[in-house]
C-alpha cells in the first residue's frame, strides 16, 4: 500500500471508527438528536486489531499503548509531523494524545455524536474510507499500464514531453545608464580588475545576485529569474541572444549588463527519460477505466430499483421516449431524449434506433460526419442483428 494513501486511510479510519453501528437518522435537522443514530465502537486510538504493546498512559478507563502512539503519529499532517519530531517527541506527542482523549471523553459524555449533523459527518467519513479502501486495496492493487499503453500515451502526447530550452546568464544591475556605461567600460579596461566577478562587486546594486558573482543560473523563455524584480521581462529579452557579453539595456526601472554563458536547445525527451511521468499521467485514465468496468459488472448483478421521477426514462417506456424524440423540433432536445434510451435502457431494441437517429441528426444539422460515423459504428459493432445494421454499414461506406 502506498504511504500517502495509508496516512489518509488511517486518518479517515480514526474519524470513521466512531460509526460502526448505523441506524436510521432520517429527517433530522441540525441541532436535533437522532433517536437511532450512531453507536460508538469504543475505540479512540489504534486500528481495531489486538494490541500487545505496553500501555504507556491511562485517561480514565481509556488505555493508550505504544502502538496507539505510533499509529496516531502516522495520521498526522506534514506540518504537525515536523512539530512532533526530534528530541523527546514521543513524550510531547503522548501529552497531545492525552488531551485528545480528554476532549473525546467530554464529547461522548454529552452524547454529541447523536447530533444529526455530527452523525451525518461520521457516516460520510465512514463511507469515504470504505470506498477509498476498496479502490486502493481491491480495484487498483498492483494496477500498472502495459508497455503498449505506455508507448501509445507517449506517442499521442509527445508535445508534453519536451526539454525546455534555456540560457545560462549572469548580470550586473545598475540604477541608471551612466552607472551601466561605467561598468561596461570597466569590463573592457583589461587586467584583473576587468574580470566579471570583480566588476559585479564594484557596480552591481543587486545585493542578492552579487553574492553569486552575478550568476542568475538557467532561465527559460519568459520564465522565472532568481534575484531579479523584472525576471519575466529579462528572460523574454535574452532568450534569443547569442552566447557572449551584451551591451547595457534597460529592463524595468534598472539597467542591466547581461552575459549569456551557455545555451540548452529545446528537444524531445525520450520515453526512457520520462517513463515515470508518462505512467503517472496515464494512471488516472486507467483507474477510471478499471473502475467503470467493475461498476458495469456490479450494475448487471445488483438489484437496483429507482422510483417515480428517478426511474429510468422518468417512468416512460423506451418506445414512448423514442416517439417524443422523433417528434421534437429542437435537435438538442432530440439528442437528449435519444441519450436517455441509450444510457438508461441499454438492452432495449430501441437503442440501435436511437443511435441511428443521432447519426442522422449530426449529419443533417451540423454535417458532422465524424460523430455520425461513431454512432453508426456503434450499431454495426454492438447491435449486429439489428435491422438497421446493414443500413448503418451502407451509410458509413458512402459517407
Amino acid at each position: 500500500m502506498h504511504a500517502p494513501f495509508l496516512r489518509r486511510l488511517l486518518l479517515l479510519t480514526a474519524l470513521a471508527a466512531l460509526a460502526l453501528g448505523l441506524g436510521a437518522c432520517n429527517d433530522q435537522k441540525a441541532g436535533e438528536t437522532a433517536v437511532e443514530g450512531i453507536t460508538l465502537s469504543g475505540e479512540v486510538f489504534g486500528n481495531g486489531l489486538k494490541d500487545l504493546s505496553p500501555v504507556i498512559a491511562r485517561v480514565g478507563d481509556l488505555e493508550i499503548t505504544q502502538h496507539d502512539l505510533e499509529l496516531r503519529h502516522k495520521e498526522l499532517p506534514t506540518d504537525m509531523v515536523r512539530f512532533y519530531s526530534g528530541e523527546d517527541w514521543e513524550r510531547r506527542f503522548l501529552r497531545f494524545m492525552v488531551d485528545e482523549a480528554l476532549l473525546y471523553q467530554q464529547s461522548v459524555d454529552k452524547e454529541l455524536y447523536l447530533d444529526a449533523l455530527v452523525s451525518q459527518q461520521l457516516i460520510a467519513q465512514q463511507r469515504s474510507t470504505i470506498i477509498a479502501a476498496y479502490r486502493e486495496l481491491e480495484l487498483f492493487q498492483g494496477l500498472a499500464p502495459s508497455e503498449e499503453d505506455i508507448k501509445a500515451h507517449y506517442e499521442a502526447n509527445k508535445q508534453h514531453y519536451m526539454a525546455e530550452g534555456a540560457v545560462h546568464i549572469r548580470h550586473i544591475e545598475c540604477l541608471n545608464k551612466a552607472e551601466a556605461d561605467a561598468a561596461w567600460e570597466a569590463l573592457h579596461a583589461g587586467g584583473r580588475e576587468s574580470a566579471f566577478p570583480y566588476v559585479v562587486s564594484r557596480f552591481s546594486k543587486n545585493i542578492m545576485s552579487a553574492r553569486e558573482a552575478g550568476d542568475l543560473g538557467w532561465v527559460s523563455n519568459g520564465g522565472f529569474v532568481r534575484f531579479v524584480k523584472y525576471g519575466k521581462e529579462m528572460s523574454e529579452m535574452v532568450y534569443g541572444w547569442e552566447i557572449g557579453l551584451h551591451e547595457p539595456v534597460p529592463i524595468g526601472d534598472r539597467w542591466q549588463i547581461i552575459e549569456v554563458l551557455d545555451r540548452r536547445h529545446e528537444r524531445q525527451l525520450t520515453l526512457n527519460e520520462v517513463r515515470e511521468r508518462v505512467i503517472a499521467d496515464f494512471m488516472p485514465s486507467l483507474r477510471k477505466q478499471v473502475e467503470e468496468e467493475r461498476l458495469d459488472e456490479l450494475r448487471k448483478t445488483a438489484t437496483v430499483e429507482l422510483y417515480g421521477e428517478y426511474a429510468p426514462g422518468f417512468g416512460r417506456t423506451p418506445e414512448e421516449i423514442f416517439q417524443h424524440g422523433v417528434l421534437a423540433n429542437d435537435p438538442d432536445k432530440q439528442l437528449q431524449l435519444f441519450d436517455i434510451i441509450i444510457e438508461e435502457f441499454p438492452d432495449s431494441e430501441f437503442v440501435p434506433k436511437a443511435l441511428f437517429m443521432k447519426a442522422n441528426i449530426y449529419l443533417d444539422t451540423w454535417g458532422d460526419t465524424r460523430r455520425a460515423r461513431g454512432f453508426l459504428l456503434g450499431i454495426v459493432r454492438d447491435h449486429p442483428d439489428s435491422e438497421l445494421a446493414e443500413q448503418a454499414r451502407f451509410m458509413m461506406e458512402n459517407m
